[in-house]
């Protein structure tokens, strides 16, 4: 599957350099799905196999097309997103069927409370948009590496991770976390921390004294630097969610904006802060989520050269 969207990915590209007005239209693309469902239909018969299966292949083609056309004009988020969902929907409504008389009921009720949840989500996406154009101005002058993707980045890996917590505060942790990054790196959660516990503006005013606490001890606590224990498990998903996924060749890139191309000071910021003896903490959490990954990202990072760092950098070139 992973192959098969890198693959539809490239299409695209193609599609767009080309121009041909029917692949920029999402109801001819649907269409199309349509009449490879007739294709489907004709090939159903005995001792049919490889027709059969080409058929079917085509609509899953057909699928990754116009997701990926979609996802290109900010309907959806990507293909991936959308297997997730439909993994988590159907095990929800499967898993619970008896077999029997009982299964309309379950279904149902199973079905109507994933209604209740997509409306609630849409909602909790409604207030993420909202803060992330609040805060988006603080980011402007921030480096590569901390403007406000990865504010959001930080924002959806903390909603992953998220199991107890009002995702609101999340989503207000996240895109507060460095929110005085190009003011003052070296103090910049301090003075997050400083702002929030103030309640200087809509969001936080809204904000009872103890989830304002919590809020501004998550944007005091996320950096990898930090020792000691955590004032509360919403400091651990934001501090987890900056580290990020443990993908050595995304921290090598983001990096090297950071350091302006220059490939030692990234080598010798990746030993000394990722390496099996770097002192880059990862909270309990993150390391249940990602303990076989993060091994081997430890294991990469003691093992990286410049020459590696210039290689990996030079892939998206």
């Amino acid at each position: 599957m992973k192959k098969l969207i890198e693959l539809v990915a490239y299409k695209h590209q193609i599609d767009l350099k080309r121009g041909e007005a029917k692949y920029m239209d999402s109801e001819w693309l649907l269409n199309a799905i349509v009449d490879e469902v007739q294709e489907v239909k004709k090939e159903i018969h005995p001792n049919n196999v490889e027709h059969l299966e080409d058929e079917l292949s085509d609509i899953l083609w057909g699928w990754l097309v116009i997701v990926e056309k979609l996802k290109d004009e900010g309907y959806v988020t990507s293909h991936e997103a959308i297997l997730e969902r439909a993994l988590k929907k159907y095990e929800e409504r499967i898993l619970p069927l008896k077999g029997d008389e009982r299964d309309n009921a379950i279904w149902k009720e199973v079905k109507d409370r994933q209604k209740e949840e997509l409306e609630k989500e849409r909602d909790m996406r409604a207030f993420k948009e909202e803060v992330r154009e609040f805060y988006e101005p603080y980011y402007r002058a921030g480096d590569e590496a901390h403007l406000i993707n990865h504010a959001d980045d930080v924002c959806d890996l903390a909603l992953k991770i998220n199991q107890s917590y009002d995702n609101k505060l999340v989503i207000l942790a996240s895109y507060l976390h460095d929110l005085f990054n190009a003011k003052n790196r070296a103090i910049h959660n301090d003075l997050a921390y400083e702002y929030v516990l103030k309640a200087e503006d809509k969001f936080l005013k809204q904000l009872n004294p103890e989830e304002l606490k919590e809020v501004a001890h998550a944007v005091l606590q996320h950096r990898a630097s930090f020792k000691g224990g955590f004032y509360s498990p919403l400091c651990e998903i934001i501090s987890s969610a900056d580290r990020g996924l443990p993908d050595l060749d995304r921290v090598i890139k983001r990096s090297m904006k950071f350091n302006k191309g220059k490939a030692q000071d990234v080598y010798e910021h990746i030993k000394d802060k990722y390496g099996s003896k770097g002192y880059a903490k990862y909270p309990e959490v993150y390391q249940k989520l990602f303990k076989k990954e993060l091994a081997e990202f430890k294991r990469l990072a003691d093992e990286i050269t410049v020459q590696r760092v210039l290689e990996i950098c030079e892939e998206d070139e």
